[in-house]
């Protein structure tokens, strides 16, 4: 009676942690389209995932000498400043997004996530994007919805969406260039050309730009580096810029304007202008951490504290400089923001944060393909904007480290199996 009964408890085991991989594909799917969307399914995912995680499994996760204790390290030194400040609205927003969305998530993946799923998981990210680039695409033509800030975007900042955008641009070119089935092939070139035209009608230079980079250094670490491959390379992504230049007159706009922004910027020294306030959260951060004292350099001011310090450093070294006075938490980059809230420690762990990704060891082809192009595009499209402080880029982070992190433990325990 017990034997049969320990039976029944480990088959309804099974049939919980299969649900909790079923439902990751509907997150998978669906997180791009809102966290409205998705908050629910993740809540019922951590409900039955934490009566279900084995403790060793917790343990192997928990013991992962760089991922995840660095995300505790960015959590505990963005609590420090919290203990000698009174303002701390937008930092316990932060922290809790940080919690909720990316570290529990890691963790619940890295877990809970089957092998057989994870190929699964990449597959319903692709689709749910290309069900966002149609609505993006009936936006434009004014089929349904509304434009937001006059971009055909719907569900998030146009920012946010060309960083997805150009992500899985790169996980189309891979499955194009494997794919043997010839209809299946067309149709994947047909979205790669297509989410291309998206990226430039949506406005995000962050993702144009992230993608432009990310395809070329994927390559010339996934291939073999010839000069030939080099060229080869080059020649698509530029190719591809020109005639965008040529056909599309508002991103011949928006490319002017950027030329117009780094001279105001560079001869004039105004950084009034979109691109100008990205340069000078970089010009002002060098000022801070020339001023400044050595505690405030190394460990920060503090999340809700960055604006008055900013302000008073204007005021005083950059009294012309106005455009950047007035916003509030804008600081256009993940870097500078980690510099200002965490000081030059908080920043190294964000930096080797990024750095322990690329360093997670899988043998699968399509997976290390992703895995390096997923590590450029997170590491350039918080050059020039907040983009890991988002809670979409953070589910979407959550979601590719977890299956990195299951990859790994499943090849390395498939080698161990086949060494004995």
């Amino acid at each position: 009676m017990i034997k049969h009964f320990l039976q029944e408890l480990n088959g309804f085991e099974t049939y919980r942690m299969l649900w909790i991989n079923r439902l990751s594909l509907v997150v998978a799917f669906f997180f791009a389209f809102g966290e409205t969307h998705i908050k629910g399914v993740l809540i019922l995912i951590f409900f039955i995932w934490i009566t279900v995680v084995k403790k060793s499994d917790l343990l192997r996760v928990l013991r992962q000498p760089t991922i995840i204790w660095l995300s505790f390290l960015i959590l505990a030194i963005t609590l420090f400043p919290l203990t000698t400040s009174h303002e701390h609205t937008y930092a316990l927003k932060f922290l809790e997004r940080f919690t909720v969305y990316l570290l529990i998530p890691i963790i619940m993946i890295a877990t809970s996530i089957r092998r057989d799923y994870v190929i699964k998981m990449v597959t319903a990210f692709i689709f749910g994007m290309v069900l966002n680039e149609l609505i993006s695409y009936g936006i434009l033509f004014g089929l349904w919805l509304h434009p937001i800030d006059g971009y055909p975007v719907y569900f998030m900042h146009h920012v946010y969406y060309s960083v997805l955008l150009s992500f899985v641009e790169m996980l189309l070119i891979y499955r194009l260039l494997h794919q043997k089935k010839t209809v299946v092939k067309i149709l994947t070139l047909i979205f790669i050309m297509t989410m291309f035209g998206n990226l430039v009608i949506s406005g995000g230079r962050t993702g144009q730009i992230t993608l432009f980079i990310t395809f070329i250094a994927t390559f010339l670490i996934y291939k073999k580096v010839t000069w030939k491959s080099i060229a080869s390379v080059l020649l698509l992504p530029i190719l591809a810029i020109f005639v965008t230049y040529m056909i599309y007159t508002p991103f011949q706009e928006r490319m002017k304007l950027f030329v117009d922004d780094t001279k105001t910027a560079f001869y004039d020294n105004n950084y009034d202008t979109s691109f100008g306030n990205r340069i000078f959260a970089y010009v002002i951060t060098a000022k801070r951490l020339e001023v400044e004292n050595v505690t405030t350099i190394l460990f920060g001011g503090g999340i809700d504290n960055s604006i008055k310090q900013k302000n008073k450093l204007i005021q005083h070294y950059f009294p012309t400089t106005k455009n950047m006075q007035m916003n509030t938490m804008q600081f256009h980059s993940s870097y500078v923001d980690m510099v200002w809230w965490t000081g030059l420690v908080g920043l190294s762990f964000l930096i080797m944060f990024f750095i322990s990704i690329f360093r997670i060891k899988i043998v699968d082809d399509e997976m290390r393909y992703i895995k390096v192009a997923f590590f450029f595009t997170l590491v350039l499209a918080n050059l020039p904007d907040m983009t890991i402080e988002n809670q979409y880029i953070m589910i979407m982070t959550a979601m590719f480290v977890g299956l990195f992190l299951t990859q790994e433990y499943d090849e390395l325990k498939n080698m161990t199996k086949r060494e004995q």
